[in-house]
């Protein structure tokens, strides 16, 4: 099916109770080597297989192809090249492609680096898919600071064996560029703390559409809530605003850390 056509509406009606009822994941992983904390592939994947279910939908992968591409330096990289589907209980249903890279290091042959890459890539699809947080802020790949990573350098490790040197080290908040789109810069914004007549004149002067705009607004006003009545209140005005109906479930899926954040502060 090609992106421009329009989903079965069954299968859109349950991928929209699915997202609805998706929960934000916790940061179950460490990784020790770059310090930071992520939420584990299969974590992911549990919580994707619950919540489809319940909506009455199976998402698959159906089809597996290992292809080289070529990279740097004359080297081919080998490339898995994943289809998946998203099959609704009536029979409806949606197929589509995804691309992921195997990357072999030291300590972590082919087999092993390639049975990642389709556990990885699996699990990516289903957080796009269900509109998930990312596992960390600080860990995501558009986020790290790649700017020293060289793939041809190499330095002795401990046993004499060349090793492979990647500095991508995760940049610190105020180091990351920003996305080139301005409704998840804002977002960001917020999400980082920024509050007050500052982030409201950021809002109206983005080169937004009116009703991101109001997006924007109402998650200003979850994130500011301080307690969970207050914020019942916010989902209530976004539900009954006049909002296209993809906004309003965008919306609610883009608070749905703020009302974590107030439930593990009323259980504390």
């Amino acid at each position: 099916m090609k992106s421009n056509e329009a989903w079965p509406p069954k299968l859109a009606a349950a991928l929209v109770s699915a997202r609805r009822d998706v929960r934000a994941l916790p940061k179950d992983g460490t990784n020790d080597h770059h310090k930071y904390d992520y939420t584990r592939a299969e974590t992911i994947i549990d919580e994707g297989r619950l919540v489809l279910s319940r909506a009455g939908l199976i998402f698959s992968q159906t089809a597996a192809t290992l292809e080289a591409r070529a990279g740097t330096e004359g080297k081919h990289v080998p490339i898995y090249r994943c289809t998946y589907v998203l099959c609704h209980e009536s029979g409806e249903s949606r197929s589509w492609v995804r691309e992921w890279p195997i990357v072999e290091a030291k300590g972590r042959p082919l087999d092993k680096s390639g049975g990642g890459a389709l556990t990885t890539a699996y699990s990516y699809a289903i957080r796009d898919l269900l509109g998930l947080p990312r596992d960390d802020e600080l860990a995501a790949m558009d986020r790290r600071d790649d700017r020293d990573h060289d793939p041809g350098r190499t330095s002795d490790g401990d046993d004499g064996a060349p090793e492979r040197v990647d500095s991508r080290e995760p940049s610190r908040p105020q180091q990351q560029p920003e996305s080139d789109d301005p409704y998840i810069n804002v977002l960001e914004a917020i999400r980082r703390g920024a509050r007050g007549a500052e982030l409201e004149r950021q809002i109206a002067a983005a080169p937004l559409p009116e009703d991101s705009r109001r997006s924007l607004r109402f998650v200003l006003r979850a994130y500011e809530a301080r307690d969970t009545a207050e914020f019942g209140r916010v989902g209530a005005d976004i539900r009954a605003s006049d909002m296209p109906r993809p906004w309003i479930e965008q919306t609610l899926a883009v608070i749905r850390p703020a009302w974590d954040a107030l439930q593990r502060k009323a259980a504390a």
